[in-house]
């Protein structure tokens, strides 16, 4: 960013007066008394604002009452031109940025453009004056002016001493290679002990995957061993059965032997078959009974229901062979009906037509029928 130019609407001694100046180096220069230290304080204040009463500096207002304030012409970075205009208005004044295509930027756009820095930042780094300049090479070394521009920068003056030993105080109170108060190093005990408790946990997961894997032996065992009694059990409940008619399987074989009967080959799961027909013909005895109670309550019922006579049997078939001829002389009495109707109708619309009115009994007619 540079400064091409400035006009002054009123400030100090100035009053309508416009400064061109170089492109590439900026330096403003005269005779005593001729306006310098106001021009450039001039530039701080449409940047930066005009002082207020907690700065101690001049507001350098006119004192014939002038407009207070003016415009600075700026090259940006890129090249393009803009006014900055400030004027009297609130504490620091009010600000206009003009751009090119004459929209208006304020204060907020400004700073950003100025990267944020303060007046006492771009006065120790930017804008200075020649009492800042003399005797510097017989005061300060080319290291020292390097520190000086360093600590400007980056925090507007001289603080950076001041800034370091806080910082450097602040990292004492958070880490001592040897303390234990600091509070990194209790964070670091902290993360000491949990790495331990970290280990004895593992210590413990890997035993506790152990014993899981021993189980899952052990139940797979277990699931084999219940395979295996349950094949027993029914292989015991078989010979139970088998026990159980020992008795006649013996009295049968000596009834064969008396009577010189070739022994019967036995079934293959006889006892099994046996059994399964046995509860079959349970089922069916027990379907019998209820079948057989079923009949007899059918009966009883029926001995109970009324039976009409043969006569009144006779009767009903002879009305119902006259249904179809009652049905149909309904019929055509209904079609007389209607035809007698629409007779009548008839008759009324002729009446009507010509003119028909109603004989009464009471008159006397006859005078008309002698004529």
């Amino acid at each position: 960013m540079k400064i091409k130019s400035v006009e002054i609407y009123g400030y100090g001694q100035f009053v309508q007066r416009k400064v061109e100046f170089d492109q590439y180096f900026t330096e403003i220069f005269g005779q005593n008394e001729a306006g310098k230290s106001t021009l450039q304080a001039f530039i701080h204040s449409i940047l930066f604002g005009f002082p207020t009463k907690k700065e101690n500096e001049p507001r350098l207002e006119p004192r014939m009452g002038n407009h207070y304030g003016g415009r600075v012409t700026l090259i940006l970075d890129d090249g393009m031109e803009v006014d900055v205009e400030r004027v009297k208005g609130s504490a620091q004044g009010d600000v206009k940025v003009y751009m090119p295509n004459g929209s208006i930027k304020d204060e907020a756009w400004l700073k950003a453009q100025l990267n944020y820095i303060n007046k006492k930042t771009y006065q120790a780094i930017f804008s200075f004056n020649v009492l800042g300049l003399q005797d510097i090479h017989k005061h300060m070394s080319e290291v020292q002016l390097q520190n000086f521009l360093m600590q400007a920068g980056a925090l507007g003056s001289t603080e950076f001493i001041g800034m370091r030993e806080l910082i450097n105080q602040k990292k004492q109170e958070l880490y001592k290679k040897s303390g234990q108060n600091p509070e990194i190093n209790r964070k670091i005990e902290e993360v000491r002990n949990l790495e331990y408790q970290i280990r004895e946990e593992s210590a413990k997961m890997e035993s506790y995957q152990r014993l899981t894997e021993e189980h899952e032996k052990a139940s797979r065992r277990l699931d084999t061993l219940k395979q295996n009694l349950s094949q027993l059990t029914a292989l015991f409940e078989e010979k139970q059965k088998e026990v159980a008619l020992i008795d006649q399987v013996q009295e049968w074989k000596g009834l064969e032997a008396d009577l010189n009967i070739e022994p019967l080959e036995f079934p293959e799961k006889g006892i099994d078959r046996y059994e399964l027909a046995k509860v079959q013909v349970d089922h069916l005895e027990r379907d019998i009974g209820l079948r057989v109670e079923k009949q007899q309550q059918l009966q009883n019922e029926n001995s109970q229901l009324y039976v009409p006579e043969k006569s009144l049997y006779q009767n009903f078939e002879s009305i119902a062979k006259q249904e179809d001829r009652v049905k149909q002389q309904d019929m055509e009495l209904k079609q007389n009906e209607r035809e007698f109707n629409q007779h009548e109708m008839e008759i009324k619309s002729l009446k009507s037509h010509i003119g028909w009115k109603e004989l009464h009994d009471d008159v006397d007619s006859s005078e008309a029928q002698k004529s």
